[in-house]
């Protein structure tokens, strides 16, 4: 069983629908599709997501086994703040139904935003730099 707790706290706002996109879909079938079986933990205690509230990793499914970080945010702020640090390769977004914003973050890496892809076709809003 995977849990990961998102806080409904009043730190700040949420994104802004058309900067991150609900997803219908469920945390555990994100984790699923980005992240090579028996590999997630959380909380992360090295996570390169200072300000996230919540942390987690896990290892990539594609060959080579990037780690991707994993992190949800109560704070519009905190959230942009962590995604525009200079060793993000490439993150994914969604706001959660909670109203918390999940981001999985993988950093600089040639094949960075391939290994968030499959989040991309769940309805999160993928990005690369």
């Amino acid at each position: 069983m995977i849990v990961l707790i998102a806080g409904s706290g009043s730190g700040g706002s949420s994104l802004a629908a058309e900067d991150t996109p609900s997803s219908e879909v469920s945390f555990e079938d994100a984790l699923d599709a980005v992240c090579k079986p028996g590999t997630y933990r959380s909380p992360n205690p090295s996570s390169h997501l200072p300000n996230a509230d919540t942390t987690a990793w896990c290892t990539s499914r594609l060959t080579g086994g990037a780690p991707i970080n994993i992190g949800t945010y109560d704070s519009t702020y905190a959230a942009k703040n962590d995604t525009a640090l200079p060793y993000v390769g490439a993150y994914a977004t969604t706001t959660l139904s909670g109203g918390d914003v999940a981001v999985f973050m993988v950093g600089k890496h040639s094949r960075a935003a391939a290994i968030l892809e499959p989040l991309g076709d769940m309805g999160f809003q993928v990005r690369s730099r």
